[in-house]
């Protein structure tokens, strides 16, 4: 594979990865723009919470596919291991800042764990498992987290160093989306290890809106 070939190849996985699916999705199905509503956010947690189950039922997958597809693909083509591993982080901030959004778009985690179950599926249990958890306990943040702070152990352990430097960038890209927003957060007024903490282990936003029509931001 060429370099042209390599770069088309990262570009292809991006444009298709940020596709917006979940704004889409609630569009078509509810007609109205879920960036205002909630949290704000792209994702499936604010459109169970904004438009219902069902658009929220069609995103996950669609978003999970975003990330599984491109990268299988690149497997079936022979794409080499060390560009298949690029686009894995290139598919994950994708969707966290898409071009189509002006780069405000989802968490990335469908499409990571998508990312994961196309280049690494055996890491997909550990992940999976830890996400599990964090829901029964009512700590899906967190959960999620640690589901990819455990397949990055796992990755390590294995002796698939390639496999885990992916992972390591894959668990910083979900902890830096998090700290989105952190400038103009009201609790930020003042530096609070408290307030950054809270944004890194639950992705809580001190006076986030969670369900309605947000304020004029």
């Amino acid at each position: 594979m060429t370099v042209v070939w390599q770069v088309a190849y990262l570009i292809a996985v991006y444009l298709v990865a940020g596709i917006p699916v979940g704004y889409l999705v609630v569009r078509k199905t509810v007609g109205f723009d879920i960036r205002a509503y909630g949290t704000g956010n792209i994702g499936t947690s604010n459109i169970y919470r904004n438009a219902g189950t069902g658009p929220a039922v069609w995103t996950g997958p669609l978003q999970f596919a975003q990330g599984f597809i491109p990268l299988f693909a690149g497997e079936l083509t022979y794409v080499h291991p060390p560009v298949l591993f690029m686009a894995a982080v290139v598919a994950t901030v994708a969707n966290m800042w898409p071009v189509w959004l002006r780069f405000n778009g989802g968490r990335g985690i469908a499409v990571a764990t998508g990312v994961v179950a196309a280049i690494a599926p055996a890491l997909l249990p550990a992940l999976l498992g830890v996400y599990a958890a964090g829901a029964l306990l009512h700590g899906i943040a967190p959960g999620v987290l640690g589901g990819f702070i455990l397949a990055t152990a796992v990755a390590f352990a294995a002796g698939t160093v390639p496999l885990g430097l992916t992972m390591v960038a894959l668990t910083l890209l979900v902890l830096l989306r998090r700290l989105a927003g952190l400038r103009s957060d009201p609790a930020a007024t003042r530096f609070s290890y408290a307030n950054v903490l809270g944004r890194l282990l639950w992705d809580r936003r001190s006076g986030e809106t969670l369900v309605g029509r947000r304020a004029a931001q």
